[in-house]
């Protein structure tokens, strides 16, 4: 692979980067990928180090990049860092190896311990490819630790009564909605407050709705499209304080997304929702993703 060269970050890699990872993101179940004014955002922040995104040339044109969260200065050098799953255009893949090795050369050269990446069987070949570089599955969050589960719209409405499902419009039970958020979240109450907020701010969302029991909330979610493809949508969040909630939930963002002409629907399941996976398949979802977070010692 001597015909590569790899660059660290330069101002003007931004545009080229975008229309790669969005290229690459296509095949995923769930796309992910940053436009290219969110790039520009992120690689004008003060604390931005240029060494944290690699690029890999075939003599002028970039073929493929990988980026990583680096430990803050202040870090011991019991540090973490992460790493995220390279991008690299078809035809060009073999080069995942070369951006890897590259990224943890310039981790040890900033005295990083260790370092983790999030893998999914989504990515093809993911896997195979850390673990010829030294990389193992973590104890704790190694494979099923996180799964996707995918409804498809062609099995049509869920035939769930969904009357008891309603929008949420005031502030009031905005207001409520966070505060079921923080059980998904695992995050304080504004913070999932802000995030919901910033949903709505993009006006795309196909359902923020909730269910109210004797005056109080006890189920509530919101679900939007993806933003690489528009007709693939996700549970951004999705809590219940009963089981029996959880069907007439679903069969109302089901609707929604049949509205908005989406084909899939994607739920990610972790943590406590790991429990109703039965309920899942009962209404024809459909295992889709396996996760697990691979970690090695530098």
């Amino acid at each position: 692979m001597n015909k590569y060269s790899i660059k660290s970050y330069e101002q003007g890699f931004d545009e080229e980067q975008a229309r790669i990872g969005f290229e690459v993101a296509n095949s995923w179940l769930w796309p992910l990928a940053h436009d290219e004014q969110d790039l520009k955002r992120i690689h004008s922040q003060p604390n931005f180090d240029p060494e944290s995104s690699s690029y890999c040339f075939d003599r002028t044109r970039i073929v493929g990049f990988i980026s990583m969260s680096l430990p803050s200065p202040e870090s011991s050098n019991g540090s973490k860092a992460v790493l995220f799953v390279p991008r690299c255009l078809p035809g060009y893949e073999e080069t995942s190896d070369l951006l890897i090795e590259h990224s943890l050369e310039v981790l040890r050269k900033k005295r990083v311990r260790k370092v983790e990446i999030q893998v999914s069987t989504m990515f093809k070949n993911s896997s195979a490819l850390l673990e010829s570089r030294g990389f193992a599955p973590s104890q704790d969050r190694g494979w099923g630790y996180k799964i996707y589960y995918s409804y498809k719209m062609l099995q049509n409405e869920l035939g769930v009564d969904a009357r008891n499902v309603c929008e949420v419009k005031t502030s009031e039970e905005h207001d409520e909605s966070a505060e079921l958020a923080t059980n998904w979240y695992k995050k304080p109450k504004d913070w999932c407050k802000n995030l919901l907020d910033e949903w709505h701010a993009t006006g795309e969302v196909i359902t923020h709705s909730f269910i109210k029991h004797r005056g109080r909330m006890v189920a509530s979610c919101m679900a939007a499209p993806n933003n690489v493809c528009k007709d693939i949508a996700a549970m951004y969040f999705v809590y219940v304080k009963e089981v029996e909630y959880l069907p007439p939930l679903l069969s109302g963002v089901i609707h929604g997304c049949i509205q908005k002409r989406c084909n899939t629907l994607i739920v990610d399941l972790i943590n406590e929702p790991r429990s109703y996976e039965d309920v899942y398949c009962s209404l024809g979802f459909a295992k889709s993703a396996d996760w697990a977070t691979y970690e090695k010692e530098l």
